[in-house]
């Protein structure tokens, strides 16, 4: 019902047969363990309103190949989607600060993540054994990617292909060019010529003079 809040833990711990679960409008935390087991969980709808998952909430649901975590959610604790072999793609919202240790271990099918500029903090293992992650869409910046602190084993994090949210305009440095072309003026050309033509008379002078002695 929609009156209830909080999911407690291990509320349908190890439910084998539970393929479905819906809750309501109202739920603000789901708590430890809470689906862990549920095997056969396909189907997951979590309200607007959660704010917390709890560690290993759907550990171990094998069967569960996609679910769509609220924009309001802050909080992910550890191992809390660990085991889920069947799950392909997952968005983090915007407002999560950090993955917890083993968050995803061994999602195996897991090609394709979410990550917004808030995660400051992958922990040791969160991606752990993600063989076909390929695809990492980021909110951010090559740059400020770089900042997120990434504990080890988390290689497949690492190796995947990122995708940027905002690009980075290539910093180009242009060297102004100080030297200036020089024109000369036209008085200077024909003074110029002025004092080459009176040099060569000069000159032609002296020699007639030279010649004319001998």
């Amino acid at each position: 019902p929609d009156s209830v809040t909080t999911i407690g833990p291990r509320a349908f711990f190890f439910c084998s047969e539970l393929k479905t679960a819906d809750l309501g409008d109202a739920v603000t935390v789901v708590g430890d363990e809470t689906f862990a087991g549920c095997r056969e969980l396909k189907t997951v709808t979590l309200p607007d309103t959660l704010a917390a998952i709890g560690e290993q909430a759907f550990h171990y649901c094998q069967s569960l190949t996609e679910i769509a975590i609220p924009a309001k959610t802050t909080r992910i604790e550890s191992g809390a989607f660990s085991g889920c072999e069947s799950l392909t793609e997952i968005a983090i919202p915007e407002g999560v600060l950090s993955l917890k240790g083993d968050t995803f271990r061994n999602c195996f099918k897991l090609a394709k993540v979410t990550l917004p500029t808030s995660v400051k903090t992958v922990s040791e293992g969160a991606f752990s054994g993600c063989e076909e992650l390929k695809n990492v869409y980021y909110g951010g910046s090559a740059r400020e990617k770089s900042k997120i602190d990434v504990a080890k084993e988390n290689g497949e994090l690492s190796s995947a292909q990122w995708h940027y949210a905002v690009e980075e305009e290539a910093q180009t440095v242009v060297k102004k060019d100080t030297e200036e072309e020089f024109v000369m003026p036209p008085w200077m050309k024909t003074a110029l010529y002025i004092g080459v033509l009176v040099v060569a008379i000069v000159v032609f002078i002296l020699m007639f003079r030279n010649t004319s002695e001998d």
